[in-house]
């Protein structure tokens, strides 16, 4: 019987914890898609056939931002009535583009999407809405449009050390953009969602759970125009202290799989 060394033992673990994670996460792709598809039927467009070219990311991040728009929209966080224009910050392959755009019912010409790397972003979703390609967050500091609803969805790792600076450039540029009743709704993972609304808390400014069935710390955010201009350059850029302590902790073990 081969015996593992202690860093092997520990690397073929966390593969396997991985392996089951993703494993749970798949079963529920077909739950998933018929969620989906009756989100968006509610909203009078027809999915299917978007959706059958998807992969499973680009599936897990469709549900997860249709859920997010439906919500906001149900409980009278936004009114799509009173969205005129809209604009998909990191837009991606283009698939909330999609959704925010059809689910708001908003033409073409009033949905922007920003993606620094455009060359990722499908033609056969986004259709005819116009892709800035660059840097998102230069364009709207510049606020040449103005938007009733700006939205980011699944922004990364801005929770590592190396990257607090987008979010930082993303919270001072979208006011620019925003028309004087504008939003930001923010929607992404758990780390990032702390990062994000540790961050709002620190500076002291408000901002509004979208409330539905996701745990807490998930649960997307907006945050009105108002409140966005009170922030500076001097804002403060803080997880919360737990995650400090679980990011320590991670890094420390990951060095020592990487030995």
């Amino acid at each position: 019987m081969k015996i593992l060394s202690p860093t092997r033992a520990i690397r073929n673990l966390s593969e396997r914890l991985f392996d089951k994670v993703i494993e749970k996460s798949l079963c529920h792709l077909n739950e998933m898609d018929a969620d989906l598809l009756k989100t968006c039927t509610s909203h009078g467009f027809d999915f299917k056939e978007v959706l059958t070219s998807l992969d499973d990311v680009q599936k897990f991040t469709a549900r997860y931002c249709a859920r997010t728009i439906s919500n906001a929209i149900k409980g009278g966080y936004i009114n799509p009535k009173e969205i005129k224009s809209a604009c998909d910050f990191g837009c991606g392959d283009g698939v909330t583009t999609f959704l925010v755009k059809k689910t708001l019912g908003l033409p073409d010409e009033k949905m922007l999407a920003l993606e620094k790397d455009s060359f990722i972003t499908r033609k056969d979703i986004l259709g005819k809405t116009k892709v800035i390609d660059g840097d998102g967050t230069a364009f709207l500091k510049k606020g040449t449009r103005k938007f009733d609803l700006v939205t980011a969805c699944l922004l990364g790792p801005i929770h590592t050390n190396s990257n607090y600076g987008l979010l930082k450039q993303l919270l001072l540029s979208v006011p620019n953009s925003l028309t004087d009743k504008g939003k930001l709704l923010v929607y992404s993972d758990l780390q990032t969602m702390d990062m994000v609304t540790t961050t709002l808390k620190t500076n002291k400014i408000k901002f509004t759970h979208v409330k539905g069935d996701a745990p807490t710390k998930l649960v997307p955010i907006i945050i009105s125009r108002d409140e966005l201009v009170k922030l500076n350059e001097g804002m403060k850029i803080k997880p919360s202290l737990p995650y400090q302590i679980a990011m320590k902790i991670y890094s420390k073990q990951l060095k020592r799989l990487e030995r």
